[in-house]
């Protein structure tokens, strides 16, 4: 709708002239382009247009690229939380180095304290006697001899068992035994120990205990120290169970015993 007209007194004369709210329309030719360009009003709106697209588009950009920015933030701390999460559990169960909880001190030595509270069986009191395993000596060889010749079962029968005790039968946190299966006998005899199992309990009775198992080992048949690690455990009492030896049919034999 056109604006109404109004009459305004000039100076000199009196004359009607038309003031519009808004500026007068242009030529038709100017409104409908005949001059091949784009009206002066549309132009200008569509620059107002772009410009305002541009500055919205960089805005957005911007505000996109800011949450990115955290969003990576927390994606780097979760990974690098979730990192470490796993490093622990992987060192937790097999660690590389075990943390030594007992085998700087041999807690089943007799000059320790330790003692051997019931056996299976021993092939005789004076040259193969179970309290060989703890007297912290193994055969070597040489005269004159001062090592034992160690421990070993009146007959090739399996499961011998040997159970040992701490210095007043104290409660005590272990996860090493070291078992060192050099005997006088020539390895190819096959009479060394070689596949076993240790128990542990910390009840007072170790006829009426309740037995764990920690450890299944295989010894290896040379004469020389061989440790086994695993899984720290309170013990008052250490079962050695031997399962088998490396073929002889007449006994079992071990040179020492540690803990």
């Amino acid at each position: 709708m056109r604006p109404p007209r109004t009459t305004k007194k000039l100076r000199g004369k009196n004359r009607t002239v038309h003031q519009e709210k808004y500026p007068p329309r242009p030529p038709k030719e100017e409104r409908n382009g005949a001059s091949g360009n784009v009206p002066e009003r549309l132009e200008s709106t569509l620059v107002s247009i772009d410009l305002n697209f541009r500055h919205g588009k960089k805005f957005c950009l911007a505000k996109l690229s800011l949450k990115g920015v955290r969003l990576m933030r927390w994606v780097w701390l979760a990974i690098a939380a979730l990192t470490s999460v796993i490093y622990a559990q992987s060192q937790t169960k097999q660690p590389s180095k075990p943390l030594v909880l007992s085998g700087t001190v041999n807690l089943v030595a007799a000059s320790n304290g330790g003692t051997i509270v019931k056996f299976t069986s021993q092939l005789d009191e004076e040259n193969w006697s179970v309290k060989n395993l703890i007297d912290g000596t193994v055969w070597d060889g040489r005269m004159p001899q001062t090592g034992t010749n160690g421990w070993a079962s009146k007959e090739a029968k399996f499961p011998q068992e040997i159970i040992f005790a701490f210095r007043n039968r104290e409660v005590k946190l272990i996860n090493k035994v070291v078992l060192d299966p050099t005997i006088p006998d020539p390895t190819f005899i096959g009479r060394a120990a070689r596949d076993f199992e240790i128990w542990v309990t910390t009840d007072t009775d170790p006829d009426k205990a309740t037995w764990k198992l920690v450890l299944i080992g295989t010894l290896r048949n040379e004469k020389q120290r061989q440790e086994f690690y695993f899984i720290p455990a309170e013990a008052r009492f250490v079962k050695l169970r031997i399962l088998s030896n490396h073929g002889s049919d007449r006994y079992a034999a071990l040179g020492e015993f540690e803990v």
